[in-house]
């Protein structure tokens, strides 16, 4: 797969090379005279200057989401920012609603359900003296990590272990989890469906996007800085020619 998204940006960047020469050629030909002195005549230098750092603004930023998507990929989707806490990628919809078999959800007034590709906050567990009944927790499976609810606290052999549930599911989960493997407790903020796009960025598709986007920002502006430096001499040419008419 690495190979196949290397060849494609190879051959999108050898079509962006044929165009440029073949617009250099144009400009030198004089093809492009008529949009050469209309464009000088507009000079749209101020407002060009907004866009490009609006655009590498844009850029920036989005380079710096991708690289974030690659770190979550290498953690399972689970990463840490100091202050605030770990986040998690919801990958599944086992706690998108309420199953209607788990009455406790409503007696309990527990309404915070969050959906497939949400990002979660989660914060570092409490005391085991102080995790309780319905708080909802990550814990590791094997390699899945697992957002589900506390619905029974139980003792086996002298040791607490807690029994889980999705709020969508109508069965608990397989094993009950030892304090030592619950990872941290979810906070109660979620950002909706930003998930998708960090999986974007994460699959050949999102790699293939990110390396047009670097090479529109950091190759191409090479390239059209030739192009402009053509433009200028050619219509140096062009004023030049028009003082010998006169």
């Amino acid at each position: 797969m690495a190979a196949t998204v290397v060849i494609l940006l190879a051959i999108i960047a050898y079509l962006f090379y044929s165009l440029y020469r073949y617009k250099l050629q144009a400009i030198n030909a004089g093809l492009e005279d008529e949009r050469i002195i209309e464009e000088h005549k507009k000079e749209q230098k101020k407002s060009g200057k907004a866009i490009e750092v609006l655009s590498v603004t844009a850029s920036v930023v989005l380079f710096a989401v991708f690289l974030l998507s690659l770190y979550a990929r290498t953690s399972e989707n689970y990463f840490l920012i100091k202050g605030i806490g770990s986040v998690h990628l919801v990958g599944s919809g086992s706690m998108a609603y309420k199953n209607e078999t788990n009455s406790y959800l409503d007696e309990n007034n527990l309404n915070n359900q969050f959906n497939t590709y949400d990002l979660i906050i989660i914060k570092e567990k409490p005391s085991q003296e102080l995790l309780k009944m319905y708080d909802v927790v990550v814990y590791k499976n094997g390699n899945r990590q697992i957002v589900h609810r506390i619905v029974d606290i139980v003792e086996d052999d002298k040791n607490i272990k807690y029994v889980l549930r999705g709020d969508a599911n109508n069965t608990n989960d397989a094993m009950p989890v030892a304090y030592e493997d619950i990872m941290g407790i979810y906070s109660g903020i979620r950002i909706p469906a930003v998930g998708i796009f960090v999986l974007f960025l994460q699959s050949p598709l999102g790699y293939i996007t990110m390396g047009l986007v670097l090479f529109a920002e950091f190759i191409a502006p090479f390239f059209e800085k030739k192009l402009r430096a053509a433009e200028q001499q050619r219509l140096d040419g062009i004023s030049l020619a028009e003082i010998s008419d006169k």
